[in-house]
């Protein structure tokens, strides 16, 4: 869940990562980050989609997102329904009883998931999800759209965008050890539907009932959030408890049992589910710090950690680091798609300061703001994504390409642009 920018002064120069670097900021590398909603309009050279024009009213945007977001996650479903056996014990459903047998989510967050690498289907394998299960999670994504508040940035479409950048990261994972006796964090998550589905759920509810101020924000105005959530995560805790109180409704029965049939598969859902979920806190120092412990330690030389108990602490950390770089995915792509992102998070900020929300005017801040976002953000997770080798090297480097493009074009326009937006506001607000 992305935040007003921290501010600490000019950003010096950085060593960006390269996986054999293109210049430019065209789409001649066949990837301009488009936000169009439907799979085989991504790679499109106009880097927006129908549901985002400016023709097409909000419920026009919500209901094309709707439609992209539940087919997406229809195939998920099917693909866990292939996993697993027609003969498993059908789980006694608490339905909204369920809910209320967590701990705040921070506290749930596990530094490793244990994954398993997928074997076969078994031969009484489901073939589908079934219809009702469909039509409920149609309902259920059209709820979440709903619990979305119009905020500038903080709404459906930037959570569509986040989970269309997921799924798009899954795409890219490596193909090169399927059907290999060893397993690696790209084809166990590749294999894994239920960590895919737990990742894009998320990431599609991670700015529901949104607050329109960052958690230190909440934090400072001792909000009755906190009273719930303490003065960390607060806007994903609430998120997730929104969410999963929405789907342990009754009427999602028939969608639960498709996602979860046992009582270990319903604790493991969650717990992908919550870990995704905290990582888009990207601000949080205290998970930041633990994060990039883990990193040295499942990447570096442990000799105290099984080769299992690696496997599993990679792959958690590549699966939360797809979510981290989804949500951030406008500033690793076309410099229009960076721009439009960009300034509609500057109106909520700038919305919130008028409000008297946010003290300091955005305007004072945002140009340093965005160069220090990159040097200490973005860049460092483009490095972890290439460093994880765990995706295709020509899919990912337009990535890292554009981050450093849009770095490059920020630094050198990018106090006009504060200027422009800063007009713009002025103006819509009359």
């Amino acid at each position: 869940m992305t935040a007003v920018r921290p501010s600490k002064g000019t950003a010096g120069s950085v060593t960006e990562p390269s996986i054999g670097k293109t210049e430019g900021n065209s789409s001649e590398s066949g990837f301009d980050g488009s936000v169009a909603f439907s799979s085989s309009d991504f790679n499109s050279s106009h880097g927006g989609s129908d549901f985002e024009s400016e023709d097409n009213d909000e419920g026009d945007r919500n209901s094309s997102a709707v439609t992209y977001n539940v087919e997406q996650l229809a195939n998920l479903l099917n693909m866990i329904a292939e996993t697993r056996s027609s003969s498993t014990a059908e789980l006694a459903d608490r339905g909204t009883e369920y809910s209320t047998t967590y701990r705040p989510a921070l506290r749930e967050v596990q530094d490793s998931i244990a994954f398993t690498s997928q074997t076969a289907a078994p031969e009484d394998a489901f073939a589908t999800a079934s219809l009702d299960a469909l039509a409920q999670l149609h309902t259920f994504v059209s709820s979440i759209a709903s619990l979305h508040p119009e905020h500038p940035y903080h709404d459906f479409s930037h959570s569509s965008h986040t989970s269309q950048s997921v799924i798009k990261l899954f795409s890219y994972l490596n193909k090169e050890t399927e059907g290999s006796a060893v397993a690696t964090p790209s084809s166990i998550l590749r294999s894994d539907p239920m960590a895919q589905f737990a990742c894009v759920l998320a990431a599609l509810v991670q700015d529901v009932a949104h607050p329109g101020v960052p958690n230190f924000v909440l934090a400072q105005e001792q909000s009755s959030l906190t009273q719930d959530y303490g003065d960390r995560c607060i806007a994903e805790q609430s998120s997730v408890d929104t969410a999963w109180d929405l789907l342990m409704n009754k009427n999602y029965k028939e969608l639960r049992l498709a996602i979860y049939r046992t009582e270990a598969e319903k604790e493991r859902f969650r717990q992908l589910f919550v870990n995704c979920m905290m990582a888009t806190d990207l601000f949080d120092e205290q998970l930041a710090e633990k994060r990039a412990s883990l990193w040295e330690k499942a990447y570096g030389d442990s000799p105290e950690e099984s080769p299992d108990s690696k496997l599993d602490l990679q792959t958690t950390l590549l699966l939360e680091s797809i979510i981290q770089a989804s949500d951030m995915a406008h500033t690793m792509q076309h410099w229009d798609v960076y721009r439009k992102w960009s300034s509609r998070l500057f109106e909520e900020a700038y919305r919130a300061h008028l409000d008297g929300r946010i003290v300091k005017d955005p305007a004072e801040t945002w140009y340093n703001g965005e160069l220090t976002f990159f040097d200490t953000v973005v860049f460092p997770m483009t490095k972890r994504l290439a460093d994880s080798g765990a995706f295709d090297e020509s899919a990912l480097q337009p990535y890292l390409d554009f981050a450093r493009t849009n770095r490059m074009e920020w630094e050198d326009e990018g106090k006009a642009l504060v200027a422009e937006m800063l007009v713009a506001c002025r103006r819509d607000l009359e």
